[in-house]
Parts: C-alpha cells; structure tokens; sequence
C-alpha cells in the first residue's frame, strides 16, 4: 500500500493536467472565434463607410448633372441664336431627350461630354439605358426634402425652355435670318428675366448641396466612428488571444513533459524501432506523457531483446529448412530443364522431320505427275498412279500439319502482311472446293455482301489456309444440301472488320463436343475419325485467326447443320498498291518462242530426286538448266554461267541457302 500510493498520486496528477490543458485550449478557440467575428463586423462597418462615401459621391454627380444640363442648354440655344447652326439646336434637343429619358444615357455622362461632341459632332461613348435624371435621383435615397429642392429645380429648367424654344422659333421666323429678329433673340437669352429664371434653377440645387452635405457627411463619420470603435475591440480581442495561446502552450508542454517536436522525435525513434536509446525525462516531469514513454521504452527494450533471441533460435530452424528446400528446388529445376530441352528437342526433331518426309513425298508427287503427262500408261497403271498421288498428298497434308503445329509451339510463327486480292484468293478457294462438293453431289455457294473489300492488306498463305481448312471440312462433314460461304465488311471509325460465315448442312455438332472442338488431336465420332483427319486442321485455323488479332465461334445444332464465324481486322490498301497488283496480275509467263535466246536456270539441291524432277520439268519448257549440289557450288556456278533464275534451297551441306543467297548478292553487278 505505501509503494501504491505515490503511483496513484502520479496518476491523478496527469489527470488534472490534461483537464487543465483542454479547458485552455477551448478557451482559446473561443477567444478565436469572438475575434474572427469581430473581424467579419469590422470589415462590415469598412464597407459601410466606403458605402457612404460612394452615397455622398454620387449625390453629389446626380445635382451636378442637373446644374450642367441647364447651363449645356443655355449654351446650345445662345449659339444657336448667335450662329444659326441648326447641329446645335439638335445639340438641345439631344440633352433635353437624355435629362427626360427619351433616348440612351451615353457612358460616364457626368463627366466632359458635350465639348468633346462639339470638335466634330461624333459621340465620344457608348449609349446605355434610357433613364430619366429624376429617376436615378429617385433611386438614390434622398430625403424627400432634398428630392423636392432637385425636382423644384428641374421644373423650373423645363419651364425656362419654353423661352428658349420661344428665341430659336423667333430665329427660324424669316429666311434668310432678318437681323432684327436675331438681335430679339439674344435678348430673350440674356435679359434679366432669363438670369432671374437661371437663378430659380441654381438656387435649389444650392439648398440640396447644403442638406445632402450635412446628411451624407453625418452618415460617414457615423460610420467612421463605428469602425474606430470595432478597431480597438479588435486589437483588444488580439491581445487576449495571444494570452490564452501562451497559456494553453503552457499547460500543452506540462502534460507532454517537453516541447511537441521532442516529443515527436522520441516517438519516431520508437517507431523506427529504436528501443535501446534511453528516454531523459527533466526533474518534475515524470508524471507527463514523456515520462510515460519512458516507461514505455523500457518495456519496449526488454521485449526486443525477447525478440531478437526468438529470432535467432527462429533462424538456426529456418537454415536448416532452407538447405532442405534449395535442394528439393535444384531437382524440380533439373526436372523443368530437362523437360524444357526435351519439348524444344521435340519440335526441332517434328522440324527436321517433316523436312525429311516433305522431300521424297514432294519427288512422288512430282514424278507421278511427269507420268501422267508424259507417259503412254494403261487404265489399270493411271488409276494405281492416281491412288499413289491420293495418298501422297494426303499425307503430305498430315506432315504440313504437324509442322505448322510445331511452329506455333516454337513461337516460330510471323505473318508476311501485304497487299492482296480477296476476290482472286475467294475464287481460288472456290474453284478449289467445288470440284470436292460436285463429287459428294453438293452445292457450294459464295455469297459476298455489297461492301466485300476486294483488296485488302494480310497473310495470303495464312488466310488461304483458314478457309480452305473451314470450307473443306464443311463440305467433308456435309452428305446431303449444300455448303454457304458469306463475306461481310463491318466497319467504323477506326477500324474495318472482315467476317467470314461458313454455314452447312452437314452432321451438326453437339454442345459438349463443341467444348472439345479446337483442341489438338481432336477428332469428334467416328464419322470424323473415317475421315482420316489430323486432329489438328482447326486447332490451326484457331491459332491462325488468333494471330491476326479475330476471333473464331461456332454455333452446331446436331442433325441440322453448323454455321462457323471468322472476324478479322483488315486494312484498306491505298490506289498505288491497287496498281501494283494489278499489274502483277497482268504478267504471264509464257513459254519460249523460236529463236529466242533460252532462259538460264541454275537449280541448288541437295537432294538427287529433286534435282532429277526439277531438271525434267525445267527441260519440258524449253530451259537451259544447271545443278549445284551445295550452296557453295551454286556461288561458283553463278559466277561462271551467269544464270538468269536461280531455284535455291534452304537447308543444304557445306553452305546453306540463305548464305549462299547473301553471297551472290555481295557480287559485283
């Protein structure tokens, strides 16, 4: 109990500060807020004296106007009387209509106005609103004494015009302007009658000044007083402000224990996680905030030290642990290398091998054509070559399959983007699969919508080759109706779409096939599967289309038919590249007349088949024909026999095509 009570005296200490803190600061605040009204009520009362002022000013414009516009008219009617000059009777008759509203108030009309109008009668400002002097005087807060003495006195101006009016008539009587008359007239504007009627125009304007200046004046140092007043309230109001700040920065740094940017430092510190620097706290103070973060860094420093051998016994664990998870991670990483290397062995080997089969299949085809051209063969021997063409291109399909399939898996695949004719390659496709859909006794119909874009920038092969896939297997699946092929343009503001919709009557198909449909090596029933597929026709189309940035769907109903859909984005071409094709369109190549120097062809294969056939075939033309076994012995050839055309191949011994290629093109000429 006797070591709990200095504790509880501590504690009820800071309880009293903080209360005593809270109380001076809301105290100040209220001190804050009197002053920002006072503020408000003494930029109020500034206002109030420029307010009167501007009143006491104006007044004072509006009885000048009224005194100037009288004297402007004796002015105009005694030069009138004097000249005969009818621009100054307009002249009168101008300031009239203005002082009674009948036409615009001219900007700033209070000020030097009609002399400036007199140099050439040009009107200096702008023309306002029509308003009559008596009542902007109306508007502008008169007493009704002071209005009266302003309205007595225009009532006695417009009754001197009648005088006026009455000199001007006199002058304009006889023509030319008999003397007599004009001397009259002057005296009607000069007599003591007219200065007697002046002097009832001027005299209650005078009266108006002497009322309007000892009100309007009243007025500002009224208003200056009060300002005075709310000045000293204001600098009163400063000083107590000040002193409940002081105090309650006073009571704010007793309960803190030290200064608000020490304090915030210490805390950082803390933050920061810096526990073992030692918080000073100054004599008296440690019942403060200080003193309890004090208190608090030392607690903070034992459980860091707590922590810190957690950490270490935590970390003798977590070595071991790693050992054991780097090493389980080298297997896994020899693992995915060695799976790495065998899939990148797979599609080099599928490369190579495909190259391989392409070569004696592409020297049957070859070959089997010469035969049928060239050759006196018996029924029996045509159709045993025909089945042997059948097969070898099929399987040729199969190989050129699996090659583009191992290109895409290689990221091997670019597109060659370039001007082409749409309607050619359409037609091309058609002429194609017509003879397919004639055999099975189907109908192929090509329906190209009114927009069709004849020439249009793509991949050719790529684009060929998705139809041909989409149409062949419409017609392939199809025994009975027919097979539609529909082109539309969809286009807009930044882009044109090519939609391609193949639509069947074939087999249809079902929905949780359609799921399967464009993955590889996938063949749907065994209708598919007689059709001695690949598996991997669409799974191309689809990687195709993907890569030209469209889309492919399809909607099958089975036993009704299927409709697939192509959207690719297209490119217009310009009229240059329009002629271009067309003029490539138009070149023939055409075989060699008599008496023609024969065409050089050097021909660079490794392969003795294909050396034979393209010889066969180059010599049925007419064509002088040369063989390199290598790139290397084609460099040399071309150097000797200067050949017109060269047919290269790419992947051959010693030198490679495309060296060999690049070494021709560093000749000289």
């Amino acid at each position: 109990m006797v070591h709990d009570e200095p504790k509880k005296d501590a504690m009820m200490s800071v309880k009293n500060r903080v209360p005593d803190f809270s109380r001076n600061l809301w105290l100040t605040m209220g001190v804050f807020v009197v002053v920002a009204i006072t503020f408000g009520f003494y930029a109020y009362v500034e206002k109030k004296v420029d307010r009167a002022n501007e009143l006491r000013l104006q007044s004072f414009l509006l009885a000048d106007e009224l005194r100037q516009s009288s004297d402007d008219l004796t002015r105009m009617v005694r030069t009138y009387a004097v000249t005969g000059d009818p621009v100054y009777k307009q002249h009168y008759q101008e300031i009239l209509d203005i002082r009674d509203g009948k036409q615009p108030r001219p900007a700033a009309y209070g000020d030097i106005y009609w002399d400036l109008v007199l140099a050439d009668n040009q009107r200096p400002r702008s023309r306002g609103q029509r308003a009559s002097l008596l009542a902007l005087m109306q508007q502008a807060g008169f007493t009704e004494s002071e209005f009266a003495r302003l309205a007595q006195s225009k009532a006695n101006s417009d009754l001197l015009t009648r005088t006026e009016f009455a000199a001007m008539a006199l002058i304009e009587s006889s023509t030319p302007v008999a003397e007599a008359n004009r001397l009259k007239a002057n005296r009607m504007l000069n007599d003591v009658s007219y200065h007697q009627a002046k002097y009832h125009i001027m005299q209650p304007i005078s009266e108006f000044y002497r009322m309007m200046d000892q009100r309007t004046l009243a007025a500002v140092h009224s208003s200056e007083n009060m300002a005075t007043l709310v000045r000293v309230m204001l600098a009163a109001f400063g000083l107590l402000l000040a002193f409940t700040m002081w105090r309650a920065y006073r009571a704010l740094h007793a309960t803190l224990g030290c200064s608000v940017d020490e304090l915030q430092g210490r805390i950082a510190r803390l933050g920061s996680g810096d526990f073992s620097t030692d918080i000073q706290v100054a004599q008296g103070m440690e019942n403060s905030v200080l003193g309890w973060l004090s208190a608090t860094q030392i607690n903070l420093a034992q459980l860091d030290a707590n922590r810190k051998q957690a950490e270490e016994e935590l970390r003798l664990y977590k070595d071991h642990l790693e050992d054991e998870v780097q090493q389980r991670t080298a297997d896994l990483v020899l693992a995915r290398d060695a799976a790495e290397a065998a899939n990148k062995a797979k599609s080099v080997f599928l490369s190579n091998m495909s190259h391989e089969l392409r070569t004696p299949l592409n020297a049957i085809l070859g070959f089997s054509g010469l035969l049928c051209k060239d050759t006196q063969l018996s029924k029996a021997q045509r159709d045993n070559l025909d089945i042997i063409s059948r097969s070898g291109e099929h399987l040729l399909n199969l190989i050129n399959d699996v090659l583009e399939m191992a290109k895409i898996e290689a990221g091997r695949m670019a597109l060659a983007c370039a001007p082409l004719d749409l309607g050619d390659l359409v037609r091309d496709v058609a002429d194609m699969m017509q003879l397919r859909a004639q055999e099975k006794g189907l109908r192929l119909l090509i329906d190209q919508a009114s927009n069709f874009p004849r020439y249009i920038k793509g991949d050719e092969a790529r684009l060929r080759q998705i139809l041909i896939n989409l149409v062949g297997n419409a017609v392939k699946f199809t025994q009975q109706g027919g097979v539609t092929v529909r082109f539309r343009l969809k286009s807009n503001d930044a882009q044109h779409h090519l939609q391609i919709e193949i639509e069947d009557s074939g087999i249809g198909i079902s929905d949780e096939n359609q799921q399967q449909l464009f993955k590889p090596f996938v063949q749907l029933g065994k209708q598919a599967a007689d059709n001695m597929g690949s598996g991997l026709g669409l799974t191309i189309t689809r990687q195709f289309v993907q890569l030209m940035g469209g889309t492919i769907s399809v909607k099958s109903t089975q036993g009704v038919g299927s409709v697939f859909l192509v959207e690719l984005p297209v490119d217009k071409i310009e009229a240059e590249d329009i002629s271009a094709l067309e003029k490539i369109k138009t070149e023939e190549i055409v075989g060699l007349a008599p008496g023609q120097p024969v065409l050089r062809i050097l021909i660079v294969e490794d392969q003795l088949e294909n050396q034979l056939l393209l010889t066969q075939q180059m010599n049925r033309i007419g064509l002088a024909v040369k063989v390199a076994g290598n790139g290397e012995e084609g460099v040399q050839l071309f150097q000797s026999w200067q050949p017109q055309l060269i047919w290269m191949d790419r992947r051959m011994p010693v030198m490679d095509g495309l060296d060999a290629t690049k070494a021709i093109r560093k000749l000289p000429g």
